[in-house]
């Protein structure tokens, strides 16, 4: 996966301490197919803003 490539949460994983939550985020192909689960922290996150566009791009194949 890489950046701009939209998951979903699956999880949430609360910081201890407060500080800086994690997240579990799932991946899908167009046809739904789970293609990754990574665990991000909330800093990492980015949310779509009302003047982006979603785009689509195809998968590398893993060697």
């Amino acid at each position: 996966m890489r950046k701009g490539d939209i998951g979903v949460v699956v999880e949430h994983l609360p910081a201890p301490d407060g500080t800086n939550d994690g997240y579990i985020l799932e991946f899908f192909d167009a046809q739904g197919t789970t293609v990754g689960v990574l665990p991000v922290l909330e800093s990492d996150l980015e949310f779509p803003r009302p003047n982006t566009v979603l785009t689509f791009r195809e998968l590398e194949k893993m060697a």
